[in-house]
């Protein structure tokens, strides 16, 4: 069996559910043992969820509080390697 993975992506539910209160305790235990990394471009999702879409414009000092402990990686940096990585997903096998 592998060993789990040193570096761990979060998207815009898990940093939602971590404000919500749901998964904090979680992420600050992986947070120990994992590098956790995200977009610019989720961080932003995330934040207009919350205000927008939960009407809950007080939680977003912890959407910040909580991106600032952990990696942000621009999303333009990645547009290089975007077209081999649609292309090597579109032509993955489908899992069971």
């Amino acid at each position: 069996m592998k060993p789990p993975a040193s570096t761990l992506v979060l998207n815009a539910a898990i940093l939602i559910s971590a404000v919500l209160g749901r998964s904090a305790g979680a992420i600050m235990l992986v947070q120990q043992e994992a590098v956790l990394v995200t977009t610019d471009r989720v961080v932003h999702e995330a934040r207009r969820r919350v205000e927008l879409g939960l009407k809950r414009p007080e939680l977003l000092p912890l959407i910040d509080d909580l991106a600032a402990s952990i990696t942000i990686v621009p999303a333009a940096a990645l547009e290089p390697i975007m077209a081999r990585c649609e292309a090597i997903l579109r032509d993955a096998v489908a899992a069971a």
